[in-house]
């Protein structure tokens, strides 16, 4: 989300009496918690130490827990809910993100042949996984990168409302899922007692579509929980591209490290408004380019055409940022950002880019150009019409 595309939407008491400002996202309805986004930004190792704490002390056990554990792994249902729903799911590997105590992961153990608990601290993850049966095929750690890709379901049980760079996070999630993978996710709808210090954003359905759209994936459904006010979402990775695309992505790229699409190959068939891409460039000991070329199947007005990316950049200080769109006919347009350590969503109008050559109108191909400083980027960008 653009800092720019957040409006005022309302102020509310959080649980400590605190008053905090809620935004909305226009492009995606989402409400965010912006007093306390704007604090992370700000104290992002203060932040972290006070999930740390709040989640061991959530997910405390005792001896009575571990005793009782066994009952508590056959009463979570939120497994059984999945497979309701999605009863043709692969279950291969999967990931309980956000375990807390294990007990998604304990109970998924018994339909997946692989189950990998990723939770913040692990002090309480350990106490409980050294009790489980089929511990031998639960996979604990605190670090998301240690969880191979190739997972066929994902559950997340009231975690995406602590993650204050949430694109950043679906994204990551997405690359995860097989083709045909589901993530189930669960989250508190925004009321004053579930404001508090580490609840950055709340959904509603309108988000959980927009979002989807964006990394891209498929909406299975959305579910309301009315009395807890809870929303359930279980969103797939698509088997394969629809057929009769309307645009194709043609990828052609020189990069240091890193390839596109896990080794795909370099033609990717985008159907819809939209061509979808994703990529990696640096470091170079000079700058250089990543270049991506989309064909429309017929012409479009460059006048409609927008650009979404979630880029992640790799360097100490903000750098600069180049993007530019370069026409058939030869017109050229750029726009420079100047982007902050991390991840950072852009969404740019081309009627916001600076005219180099030529005054793009219609065309079939538009080659999108990303580069800039001699640090690492990776990106997932969206060529759209509006």
């Amino acid at each position: 989300m653009a800092t720019d595309s957040i409006f005022a939407f309302d102020q509310r008491k959080d649980i400590d009496g605190r008053t905090c400002d809620i935004g909305q996202c226009r492009d995606c309805s989402l409400l965010i918690n912006c007093t306390d986004v704007q604090r992370n930004i700000l104290e992002p190792q203060i932040n972290d130490r006070i999930q740390a704490l709040s989640s061991d002390q959530f997910y405390s056990v005792d001896a009575s827990f571990l005793a009782e554990l066994i009952r508590y792994i056959d009463d979570s249902n939120i497994v059984d809910f999945l497979f309701e729903q999605e009863p043709n799911a692969a279950r291969g590997a999967m990931m309980d993100f956000g375990a807390g105590r294990g007990i998604v992961a304990a109970k998924a153990a018994r339909f997946y042949t692989e189950v990998y608990a990723v939770e913040l601290t692990l002090e309480v993850l350990q106490q409980v996984h050294a009790h489980m049966p089929d511990r031998d095929r639960i996979h604990i750690s605190n670090d998301l990168d240690q969880v191979p890709d190739g997972l066929d379901g994902i559950i997340s049980m009231h975690v995406m409302e602590h993650v204050p760079e949430l694109n950043a996070m679906f994204a990551r999630l997405a690359a995860k899922l097989n083709p045909g993978g589901v993530m189930l996710f669960q989250v508190p709808m925004l009321r004053n007692d579930y404001i508090v210090r580490t609840h950055y954003v709340f959904f509603n359905e309108r988000a959980v579509h927009a979002l989807s759209r964006l990394f891209p994936l498929e909406v299975v459904g959305v579910w309301y929980d009315t009395n807890c006010d809870f929303l359930t979402a279980i969103v797939r990775r698509p088997l394969s591209p629809a057929p009769a695309p309307v645009a194709e992505t043609y990828r052609q790229t020189s990069m240091a490290r890193g390839r596109l699409e896990q080794e795909r190959g370099n033609r990717t068939l985008i159907s819809g408004s939209a061509a979808r891409f994703r990529g990696q460039f640096g470091p170079f000991a000079e700058p250089r380019w990543d270049d991506m070329t989309v064909r429309f199947a017929t012409p479009v007005d460059l006048s409609t055409v927008e650009i979404q990316a979630v880029v992640r950049i790799e360097a100490a200080q903000p750098v600069a940022l180049r993007i530019a769109l370069v026409s058939s006919s030869g017109a050229v347009a750029e726009k420079w950002l100047e982007l902050s350590p991390g991840w950072s969503h852009i969404r740019h109008h081309v009627r916001e880019f600076r005219q180099l050559s030529g005054t793009p109108q219609l065309s079939e191909t538009v080659t999108i150009l990303f580069g800039g400083e001699t640090v690492g980027v990776a990106f997932e960008a969206e060529l759209a019409l509006c």
